[in-house]
């Protein structure tokens, strides 16, 4: 006899076919992207099913972190709130039940964030330091490294991750003309093709 396996992913759902109204549960993420250290507001848009029972309100941020709540259905259900600090992709999880003597309705919601740089000093192997200054910087920036380096560059990517800079470098201090509109930028620095650096950049 053959098995047959289904796998559901459920991304916002309405458990209980009593729950009434038009339940639901998502958020939207403000930013979804940048540099460590990144401050995240999770706005909390779901329609709860009534304006009755209790609802219970799990965020994870998947950094860790967590926030619980438990209040009436008149107050809502709350926003979430994070700090990121490094490297990496996190699943964050909005977890929301709403019980009544009549109802029940439980729902989730998932979402992306994305830390792709870190800023100030960055030490790689406990040999090379790498300072990028002053931030903010204008027209000119520079990147100071303080010992030996070679087939060094640097790339500098805008909000959307296009390659807006790719210059080389060498030890020392480096002079470097960005003539970039204001914005907030992420760059990498690589040295024979191996990333051994990463920060923010923003020019005013």
């Amino acid at each position: 006899m053959k098995k047959i396996f289904i796998l559901f992913l459920i991304v916002s759902i309405k458990i209980n076919a009593q729950c009434p109204g038009t339940y639901s549960v998502s958020f939207v993420s403000t930013p979804t992207t940048g540099c460590a250290p990144v401050s995240v507001i999770f706005n909390n848009n779901s329609v709860l099913g009534a304006t009755n029972g209790t609802v219970y309100t799990q965020w994870n941020y998947g950094n860790g972190a967590t926030n619980s709540y438990t209040n009436p259905a008149t107050g809502g259900s709350p926003n979430g709130a994070t700090t990121y600090t490094s490297l990496g992709n996190y699943t964050v999880t909005l977890n929301i039940q709403q019980y009544a003597p009549t109802f029940t309705c439980v729902g989730i919601a998932t979402g992306i964030i994305t830390v792709t740089c870190t800023t100030g000093i960055i030490e790689y192997d406990n040999s090379i330091k790498i300072t990028v200054f002053p931030i903010p910087s204008h027209e000119i920036f520079n990147v100071s490294i303080d010992s030996y380096i070679q087939n060094a560059e640097i790339i500098v990517f805008n909000s959307v991750g296009q390659q807006v800079i790719k210059s080389k470098i060498y030890s020392g201090n480096n002079e470097i003309t960005s003539n970039l509109p204001v914005g907030i930028y992420c760059y990498t620095i690589s040295e024979t093709k191996q990333i051994v650096a990463r920060g923010k950049l923003i020019v005013e």
